[in-house]
């Protein structure tokens, strides 16, 4: 092939051929198909024409158009485009060594800090908060009847005071929440219970404070969307490229998840999907894209900035895998030379070295920092609503011992 001249149609298109035009050389041209070309003409050592065209190429009226319909007619030699094979395409072109693939993967928006004033009074569940009232009241209660034991039998402390149910269970939440008792003198029993009880008081307060640092160290965000299952258990629009892959592959989906999707799903034109006006609505929430990945990746490359928080968030999980794969003149013999060029690129590793220079998005490869950052108010502002509460409920206890202190004193 050395010094021959090859046609290539291209597609101007975002990270793939970027440049293509018909007074174009293949040099001129940038993105990942652009990049893999280039590298198969240093094995080859063949000269470039390209023939520019406006998409990949489907069935309509009759005939074929795009660049598929450009390789039927002869007027290019090759395709080298992230063409997806499917069994039309192949009655009338060829295909070549598939050399890669390009999952179909959800777009949406990245997750957002969930601010919630009340967190830190729910970092324990309900009913351990309850486990705690019941150890609170139990022990005091046994505090009670330990003294009236020692009372009715003659205890070692013959000063010790009357002490009834309600400063028994009093007592023993104030020693819960690390405050010192002082009703029980030097009475053995109550100061090994007393003892067990502060120490089931560090332990609790341990994990609790904990639980804060956790909290206040690690972001809580919202719930991702990775699946079809995620996305229709939220209110956002799929959207998708009309006739693309992804909208191929949903339109004959009736049940389940998929068949939810398709029913809420709304096709736009290519060129629709690549203005901020557009993708600005899937930052917000408003719509979910469902493309092949290098697609949805290509669009938002440029609305994500190395070191920003993310506005985008592409799925772990995939719909389903696309290939990829260049496109020939039916019998090219050309096909056979491309083939052998990319089994080598496969086993060096090369294709996947190149594709990360294009689809990596640029807000996950920031990996750098300036250290630890100040706290502020937004994420500590349970703090304040917790002294606040505490504030609150110690004036009601103090209400509450003054008014018993009261009613026993009016009684006497």
């Amino acid at each position: 092939m050395t010094g021959e001249t090859i046609r290539i149609t291209c597609l101007n298109k975002q990270y793939m051929y970027e440049g293509c035009c018909s007074t174009c050389q293949l040099a001129d041209t940038y993105g990942y198909s652009s990049h893999l070309t280039r590298e198969v003409q240093k094995y080859l050592n063949f000269t470039s024409v390209m023939v520019p065209s406006n998409g990949f190429g489907s069935y309509r009226d009759g005939k074929w158009n795009g660049m598929v319909g450009v390789l039927l007619r002869g007027e290019a030699d090759v395709s080298p485009l992230d063409f997806s094979p499917s069994a039309t395409r192949a009655t009338v072109i060829d295909f070549g060594l598939i050399f890669g693939t390009d999952p179909v993967v959800i777009m949406s928006m990245a997750p957002k800090e969930m601010i919630n004033p009340f967190l830190l009074l729910q970092i324990f569940s309900p009913e351990l908060l309850g486990v705690v009232v019941v150890v609170v009241a139990t022990v005091g209660c046994i505090l009670w009847l330990v003294m009236k034991t020692e009372l009715a039998i003659g205890g070692t402390n013959n000063n010790l005071p009357l002490i009834t149910l309600y400063d028994t269970v009093s007592s023993a939440l104030k020693i819960y929440v690390y405050q010192a008792g002082k009703l029980w003198g030097v009475d053995v029993a109550g100061r090994m219970i007393s003892v067990l009880l502060m120490l089931c008081a560090l332990v609790f307060g341990s994990l609790y404070t904990g639980s804060i640092t956790s909290f206040l160290a690690i972001p809580n965000k919202a719930a991702p969307v990775n699946t079809p299952e995620d996305l229709v258990a939220t209110d956002m629009i799929p959207a998708v490229r009309s006739f693309a892959s992804a909208y191929n592959f949903l339109m004959p989906r009736k049940n389940g998840a998929l068949g939810e999707m398709r029913n809420r799903m709304e096709d736009y034109a290519s060129s629709q999907m690549t203005s901020w006006d557009f993708l600005s609505r899937v930052a917000d929430g408003t719509y979910a894209l469902v493309d092949t990945q290098s697609s949805v990746v290509g669009r938002i490359q440029r609305f994500e900035l190395i070191g920003q928080v993310c506005k985008f968030y592409k799925s772990k999980s995939n719909m389903y895998v696309d290939l990829d794969a260049f496109a020939f003149q039916k019998n090219s013999p050309i096909k056979y030379q491309f083939d052998e060029v990319f089994r080598r690129f496969r086993s060096y590793g090369l294709i996947g070295q190149i594709q990360k220079q294009y689809y990596e998005v640029a807000c996950d490869r920031s990996s750098s920092s300036d250290g630890p950052q100040p706290m502020t108010l937004e994420q500590i502002q349970g703090v304040f609503y917790i002294f606040v509460v505490g504030i609150g409920l110690s004036i009601l206890g103090f209400m509450l011992e003054y008014m018993v202190t009261i009613f026993n004193s009016s009684k006497d």
